[in-house]
């Protein structure tokens, strides 16, 4: 059972994941349907936390897997992703002054960061392990993610109960906002180091053989 857990708790992280998109695609601003999103908001902080637990159990137990290594942080893009995308569509949309304007706060250029992120990564992590480089999660990208987390859950709890917050905590807005701008912060400056490493990479790789030394191995992690 040990041996599985771990494993079992990604899986169902994934489909809590596919579960929470299902959500989202039903929910629409102002419609009154307000207890979706509330659902769509505890499925994406319990799979969000239950992220610690499964990587915690795999160390703990040595029970790290190739599974795990690749479901694992696909099940954390499919969330973000989704949440971001969904916040930054008409699902959100209200319409002021005659014209639809977004009620999350999410635009859309913020969704492209975060895909042109995640692009960038995943194309890192498949030229580094041809390379035979590690690369391995650390702890600016473990940052990123929580950011991200945090602000996505912000933006659809203070959304779907925003009339509500208006009225009893008008500054909840200002803090759904403070917290996007410090997603694209904190996105943005992890895409730097990932340029920065990029570089490492590539002239790691255009050593030849010498990439096969033990010191070109001992290179630091990727974030």
């Amino acid at each position: 059972m040990k041996a599985r857990l771990p494993n079992l708790i990604t899986s169902v992280r994934f489909l809590l994941a596919l579960v929470f998109a299902v959500l989202m695609e039903n929910y629409h601003f102002g419609r009154g349907n307000v207890h979706v999103l509330d659902w769509a908001f505890g499925i994406f902080c319990f799979t969000a936390v239950t992220d610690i637990l499964d990587g915690y159990l795999a160390r703990r137990w040595k029970q790290e897997s190739t599974f795990g290594r690749i479901v694992d942080p696909l099940v954390d893009k499919v969330l973000v992703i989704a949440a971001f995308l969904y916040l930054a569509s008409n699902h959100f949309a209200e319409l002021k002054n005659g014209a639809l304007v977004n009620a999350s706060g999410v635009a859309v250029w913020m969704v492209v960061l975060i895909l042109v992120r995640e692009l960038l990564v995943t194309g890192l992590r498949g030229f580094s392990e041809s390379q035979g480089l590690s690369f391995k999660a650390t702890i600016p990208g473990k940052i990123k993610m929580f950011v991200q987390c945090v602000s996505a859950g912000t933006a659809m709890i203070v959304t779907a109960h925003q009339p509500a917050f208006l009225n009893f905590a008008p500054w909840a807005i200002e803090f759904r906002q403070a917290t996007l701008w410090a997603m694209v912060v904190v996105t943005t400056f992890s895409m730097l180091v990932y340029i920065e490493r990029a570089r490492m990479l590539l002239t790691v790789a255009m050593r030849g053989p010498e990439k096969n030394s033990p010191a070109a191995k001992e290179k630091p992690p990727l974030t």
